[in-house]
């Protein structure tokens, strides 16, 4: 090269918002100089590395058709939002678990509540065109009482 003439290099920058672009560049002009095709507030990863403004192409070593990735950071306004929304629910969640435990257990806690309900239940589904009724007993599958001892030795922790 001469003395006058200036080399360019041609690199391509990806991100998730314009995906894959072409980029000419000077490689002795520092890597701000990518700020004019991808904005101000982007984060420049070559390799694994994140790219310093103030640092050349030549520095790096780029050659033409290395990709520099460009990283948008997300808002800590945004992130602080979300976290407390979903605290929210799930607080609202917990709440909601903890008022049906409660309902529960005043139900377990009163077999004569807990009878009651079960009575007006049964009564409930016995008045409407329930594909079954509670009122038949239903046969009980039990498997036959054994006749004799098994043959079977009885596990380790038995004989002790």
């Amino acid at each position: 090269m001469s003395i006058g003439q200036t080399r360019t290099l041609y690199l391509k920058t990806l991100n998730n918002i314009n995906g894959i672009r072409d980029v000419h560049v000077d490689p002795e002009s520092n890597i701000s100089s990518l700020r004019q095709y991808e904005g101000n507030d982007c984060i420049f990863l070559y390799k694994g590395m994140k790219l310093v403004d103030t640092l050349t192409f030549k520095f790096y070593s780029m050659t033409d058709g290395d990709i520099i990735c460009t990283v948008y950071p997300t808002p800590k306004t945004i992130f602080a939002n979300t976290i407390s929304k979903y605290k929210l629910v799930k607080d609202m969640d917990l709440e909601k678990q903890k008022i049906c435990e409660l309902q529960y257990s005043r139900i377990e806690m009163k077999p004569d509540f807990y009878r009651k309900n079960q009575k007006q239940r049964v009564e409930y589904l016995e008045n409407i065109d329930a594909p079954f009724k509670f009122n038949r007993i239903l046969p009980l599958f039990t498997p036959p009482k054994p006749q004799t001892p098994c043959a079977a030795p009885l596990p380790k922790f038995w004989i002790q």
